[in-house]
């Protein structure tokens, strides 16, 4: 039990009266995922947002969250799993899961050790999967119930994907390898050239991988059979990205890669200004790629520049309003067919986002602030 505090003074009660009004705003959110918005313009504003510009942009806040992170560093991760979210702190390797639909904390604990940090969480069947450099720890994600911990064979640096019973990783050593997580064995593995530093990518039942050495492959997802391999002429740092028969790889030899998934031939090439460290986002037809220093590009589906813009923004989601991306202070949205900013809101550093079933967004920001907005009817 904490020890008894000292009466503060009337001026003293002022910053624990406004921090009062933040933490009772996921109490107006509460109510089932089909519910309409609860949150007031009133209760946006004291959460540092814009109301009015947010409606501009076709969002409407459904729930605002203070999460109330343990250290400065705050929300390393953050993903949505079907009615819940699921929110990654480090270093204290704390782990949040809230409701999706209203906000409200479902559960919160530390796991594993001090000195590991974890990664990008996977979910399969109801399980709650995050993994350290050595570890895997398997989560009831309805109430945090620890159900299992494996050793993983070879260390890694990232999150796996999930495919059928496997958990599938890119390892330091350069090992790509199967985790069976019915077994806590490696169904298969791979040895690449280098370490690999982004995520295996999944298309359909096979799986992609680059390394930092620029080497990259496709596979079986199931028995790990290599089907082709290449390599590019710098790091492959950035995740691949799936882009209807291609799959897009960013390197940092300045090239975005679009790759035919049937046997690997380049089907274009992209040649940026600066080495290519960020995920494009592909949409239907067009790709959206951010180039360091250089802005944001619009290219077609078969590279050819559409535009480009020297705002340096990261582009989340599309919707029928255009592009939303986010920049070091806030959102915009971006019209997709010459990438003129339509509207933008401050909102503060956003340290991560991720899309929700319907449109729906889902911003972290750096002090702990956690955001669903929804499209607005």
């Amino acid at each position: 039990m904490s020890k008894p505090q000292p009466h503060p003074s009337r001026l003293a009660l002022l910053p624990l009266l406004a921090l009062a009004a933040l933490l009772a705003l996921p109490l107006l959110a509460t109510g089932c995922a089909s519910s309409k918005p609860a949150v007031t313009d009133e209760s946006v504003r004291v959460a540092g947002l814009d109301p009015v510009a947010l409606r501009e942009m076709g969002f409407s806040p459904r729930w605002i969250a203070p999460v109330r992170a343990l250290d400065r560093t705050g929300i390393t991760q953050a993903r949505v799993f079907g009615d819940a979210v699921a929110l990654v702190e480090g270093p204290d390797n704390l782990i949040t899961v809230l409701n999706w639909g209203d906000g409200q904390q479902r559960w919160k604990k530390v796991v594993g050790l001090d000195s590991e940090d974890l990664f990008a969480p996977s979910y399969r069947d109801g399980t709650l999967l995050v993994n350290s450099s050595s570890r895997l720890f398997e989560l009831d994600s309805a109430n945090g119930d620890l159900l299992g911990v494996d050793a993983l064979d070879r260390p890694v640096s990232a999150g796996g994907v999930v495919f059928s019973e496997f958990l599938i990783f890119g390892g330091i050593n350069g090992r790509l390898f199967a985790h069976d997580l019915d077994t806590g064995t490696t169904g298969w593995e791979y040895q690449m050239s280098g370490n690999i530093a982004a995520p295996p990518v999944l298309a359909d039942d096979k799986v992609f991988v680059a390394d930092v050495v620029g080497t990259y492959g496709l596979f079986d997802a199931r028995d790990g059979r290599l089907i082709w391999r290449n390599h590019t002429f710098g790091p492959v740092t950035a995740s691949p990205v799936v882009h209807r028969n291609n799959i897009l790889v960013p390197s940092q030899d300045r090239t975005l890669y679009a790759l035919e998934r049937s046997t690997g031939a380049d089907s274009w090439l992209y040649r940026a200004t600066q080495p290519l460290k960020e995920a494009p986002l592909s949409v239907g037809r067009d790709i959206y790629l951010p180039v360091p220093g250089g802005g944001l590009i619009g290219l077609d589906s078969d590279g050819q520049l559409r535009w480009e813009i020297g705002l340096n923004a990261v582009p989340v989601l599309a919707a029928d309003a255009g592009i939303y991306a986010t920049t070091i202070d806030g959102l915009v949205l971006l019209d997709p067919e010459d990438g003129r900013v339509i509207a933008g809101t401050r909102t503060g550093p956003i340290r991560q986002a991720a899309v929700g079933p319907g449109g729906s967004l889902l911003l972290v920001f750096k002090d702990s602030r956690v955001v669903r907005l929804d499209p607005v009817d």
